[in-house]
């Protein structure tokens, strides 16, 4: 089935903002003529529409029928709560970055009203009382959450008591209810049987956010090199991309290849390679993971695994609307890919 084209298409296809073209196909003063014929011209060209705004002209007659009371002010409301957790300090989170993205171009689209609120793994009974609040009282149309254990697992339990839709996005090898899932172990998978491909000896992981699945789906691709894995603890950032550099030392160890559990840590990591004399991918390959799209422009450029996360975002919101309009939670799984560039 053909994907239907988003506002990150054209976005893309003209280098400008996924806002811009947001702004330009909605006649927003703040948008140049000129602009706003390339982005109409190349709307029209990828055939993009806009998705249907009011779902209750297009519903079945049993479905207005039958639509509850509580669908109803669900509707009515146009807010929409995305709770994730802030676990990058000092740098920019890419990946959830991205996510956002997604769920603000997917809001625009269908007229809702995002509200993004990050919150601490380590939260206060204050601050988890306020996200409570938030969801309970906020006359929400639905709330989207990153599945991580513990606070997330209450805020679920809370939007579900309060009777709030709400759509849940986790790493996942297959669809769920209720969920957007993106399959990141297939991903490691495809990671692993590319340095098998490449002849590579002496493999390592780099840790970072949901390692165990990674590192199950690494080991997978490795198949005879699976024990021959060096692992280091990772991060989360540029930065500790260098120091895992800097603990590995690939100029006194036999290391040749790198799984990294993101993207800024290969990046990195491949900077410390770089600075040391080594080269990238001949003394040493590299892979990251999330394909941000800082990813392609570094030098050399990351070979990564693609997740997908606009589309996540994107997903998520007609995930939450599905569930509001149609009563249809069938869950989505975004595929992965592994996207070859310089470095592996």
């Amino acid at each position: 089935m053909r994907k239907r084209p988003a506002i990150s298409d054209i976005a893309d296809k003209l280098g400008l903002s996924a806002a811009t073209v947001s702004n330009a196909l909605n006649g927003k003063k703040n948008v140049g003529e000129k602009t706003r014929g390339k982005v109409v011209a190349m709307a029209k060209k990828l055939g993009y529409n806009p998705p249907k705004r009011n779902a209750e002209k297009n519903a079945t007659p049993s479905h207005r029928k039958h639509a509850t009371r509580h669908t109803r002010k669900h509707e009515e409301a146009r807010s929409v709560a995305f709770l994730f957790p802030s676990l990058i300090e000092n740098e920019l989170d890419y990946f959830m970055s991205e996510i956002n993205l997604g769920i603000r171009e997917a809001a625009r689209d269908y007229d809702l009203d995002p509200h993004m609120l990050p919150f601490q793994m380590a939260l206060g009974s204050k601050d988890l009382n306020f996200l409570k609040d938030s969801i309970s009282n906020g006359h929400l149309f639905g709330a989207i959450t990153i599945a991580c254990g513990g606070i997330s697992d209450t805020l679920v339990a809370t939007a579900k008591k309060a009777k709030v839709p709400v759509v849940e996005i986790r790493p996942d090898r297959k669809a769920q209810k209720g969920a957007v899932t993106f399959d990141i172990e297939r991903g490691a998978e495809l990671a692993g049987k590319r340095f098998l491909e490449m002849g590579a000896a002496y493999p390592a992981f780099v840790g970072g956010l949901s390692d165990q699945t990674k590192k199950i789906g690494f080991r997978k691709g490795l198949g005879p090199l699976a024990k021959a894995v060096v692992e280091d603890q990772g991060g989360t950032t540029f930065h500790d991309g260098r120091l895992a550099f800097e603990r590995l030392d690939p100029l006194e160890n036999p290391i040749d290849a790198v799984l990294c559990a993101n993207d800024s840590i290969a990046i990195g990591f491949m900077k410390a390679a770089l600075e040391s004399g080594l080269d990238i991918p001949e003394d040493i390959s590299v892979i990251g993971c999330d394909d941000v799209r800082v990813a392609q422009f570094y030098h050399p450029s990351l070979t990564t695994i693609r997740l997908n996360p606009m589309e996540i975002g994107r997903s998520a919101v007609e995930l939450l609307k599905r569930i509001v309009e149609k009563n249809d939670d069938t869950g989505v799984l975004v595929g992965c890919s592994l996207i070859m560039r310089d470095s592996a």
